[in-house]
This record gives structure tokens, sequence and C-alpha cells, in this order.
């Protein structure tokens, strides 16, 4: 009999691995079938799915020679960005051309990656619980609502792991396909240097302070730097501040500043710590609301994790971490139930 099957703490170790997959497994396929099986004549005018099924359809009744042509990297005309989309949607029809089953693999896209993210960093099941509560309660309008993202997104998300052993050309591969599928992936260009400094939580001290002052002026200064390009609508936009996500943000990045210490150790954890970093720079962009709130995922899907590896690591009392995770979680349920 081999030596691994007699020790009891590696078996122990195993039931726990395999218990936390099978946790994230169900958490993930219940968050696909949410997304997949909304109904979209029910949705808000707010909710851009109708949008996304008129623009299935027009490119599911346009030919390959069309849909090439029109094909570029970059284009000035605000209706014509993100020209590589039509070309992945024509691809995917060749397998289904209905929209329904569309929706299940743009959620699929997105949910895989952020699973395997919540695996990596994500040790205990109560962790898992929360995390996934997280999702729900202020990140579902990723996949139910801006598509394109989150196929860009999920792209980027399995780029991590090239970002975890520093091969810079193997992510920005990667995030150049994420690009020609919704230009906002551009914005996860600093990413990868972000997690070059990560050593000393001064910067983010800084990073705190300044970003509360920058609320005031950023309408201002995005109106201003935009004014003549492709994005100048989004300075007119009617402001609506998340307050529930901007509070859940700022809480999270003076928590990761109070236990920088003791996560800066852990391993591969830089890119959480980056996403934090970003996240709390692009506060007073999140502040404006609208569409604003969609440059910040590509940081802030990684405050998710790091929220559970801080409770894991700040406290040590097994009663109190789970008096924590269990509060948290209620907080979180009230959240997504309302």
């Amino acid at each position: 009999m081999s030596i691994k099957l007699l020790n009891p703490s590696l078996k122990q170790n195993n039931r726990k691995i395999n218990g936390r997959i099978f946790l994230i497994y169900v958490f993930c396929i219940i968050a696909i079938l949410q997304s997949g099986l909304r109904n979209v004549k029910h949705l808000s005018d707010e909710n851009d799915t109708i949008r996304y099924q008129y623009s299935y359809e027009n490119i599911l009744n346009t030919s390959w020679s069309q849909i090439l042509q029109n094909f570029s990297f970059y284009s000035t005309d605000y209706g014509e960005r993100d020209l590589g989309y039509p070309i992945f949607v024509k691809l995917t029809q060749f397998l289904c051309d209905d929209f329904t089953f569309f929706m299940f693999l743009t959620a699929t896209i997105f949910l895989v990656p952020f699973s395997l993210i919540i695996y990596r960093y994500v040790k205990s099941n109560l962790g898992i619980i929360l995390s996934f509560l997280i999702y729900f309660s202020l990140y579902t309008n990723i996949v139910n609502s801006f598509m394109r993202q989150a196929i860009a997104l999920g792209i980027i998300l399995y780029g991590v792991k090239y970002i975890i052993n520093s091969n810079w050309k193997k992510y920005y591969f990667i995030l150049a396909i994420a690009f020609v599928i919704h230009s906002s992936a551009v914005l996860a260009i600093p990413l990868y240097f972000l997690t070059k400094f990560v050593k000393s939580r001064k910067l983010l001290l800084w990073i705190l302070i300044i970003s509360p002052i920058l609320m005031q002026f950023t309408p201002i200064l995005i109106k201003l730097l935009s004014t003549g390009s492709v994005y100048e609508n989004y300075g007119d936009e009617v402001i609506r501040t998340p307050i529930n996500y901007i509070m859940y943000l700022f809480f999270a990045a003076i928590l990761c500043y109070f236990s920088y210490n003791r996560i800066i150790i852990i391993p591969n954890c830089k890119v959480l710590i980056a996403g934090i970093l970003g996240t709390t720079l692009l506060l007073p962009l999140i502040w404006m609301g609208g569409t604003a709130i969609r440059i910040s995922y590509y940081y802030s899907i990684f405050v998710i994790p790091i929220i559970s590896l801080m409770i894991d690591n700040i406290i040590r009392d097994k009663n109190s971490r789970n008096v924590t995770y269990t509060i948290s979680i209620i907080f979180f349920l009230f959240l997504t139930l309302k």
C-alpha cells in the first residue's frame, strides 16, 4: 500500500480540495444558468441584452464578405468599434444560431476563468460562498448586460497566469484578442506593470488619499479630455453614483492597506494587490456611475478573491473568522436579494 494512502492528513487535504472544487462547480453552474436563462423581453430598458440580440440577428443575416470588409483594429467612428466582435459572433453561429445559446456561451467564457481565479486564491468553503455572493450582488451586469465586455474580460482573466509567470508577450497577445472584442480592454494594459509596484504599501496609501479628492473634479476632466473623441458622450451621461459598489471597493482597499504585510507574502498574490491599486485609482471615474463603472471591472474583479484572502489571513481565531464570514455572507445575500 502506498505511503500516501496511509497519510490521514493527505486524505483530509484531498477531501478539502475536492469539496472546494465541487462548491465552485455548483456556484459556477448556477451563475451560468442565471445569465443564460434570463428573459430578454422582461429586462429593463437600461439592460443592453436586447440590443445585443438585435445585433446578433443582424450578424446572422450578414455575409462573411461584408463582415471582413468592415473589420479594422481601430475606428474613430463610435458606431464601428470592436469590429472583431461580429467575426466572433459569426463563428459561434456555425455551432448554433440561437441567441439563448450565445447568452450561455458569453456567461461561460467569463465565469469559467473567474471560477478558476476563485479556486486559485480562495481556500475555504465560506470564502467561496462569500466570493460568489459578492459576484451575484455587485457584478452580474458583466454577463447580464455588458456582453462584449464579458467576453473580453473572460479572455483577460485567462491571461492572468501569464502575469503570474511574468510572460508579458503572451499576456499582451491575449490582451490584443480581447481588445478587438471590446476596446475597453486597453485599460488592462497597466495591470501587468502594476504588479511590479506592489512591494510597498505606501503607494496604496497615497492613492487612498488622492482618489477621494479627485472625485469632485473627474466629470469636468473627463468631458474636457474626451471632447472630439468617440467617448465624448460619456461625459454627458446622467450621474448615478453606485454607492454600494464604491463603499465595498473603498473598504476593501483600506482593509488591504492594514493587512498588506500579511497578504504580500502569499504566493502569486501580486496580481490581486495590483487589482486593488488599479481599482482605487479608478474610484474617481467609478464615482461618475453609468458607463464609467464598466472600466473598473478589469481591476475590481480581483477584489472579490482578496476579500476572503484577507479574512483568512487577518483573523487567526477560527470562531471569529466564522463569525466574520457569516456576517459578510448575510450582508451580500441581502444585497443580492435586494
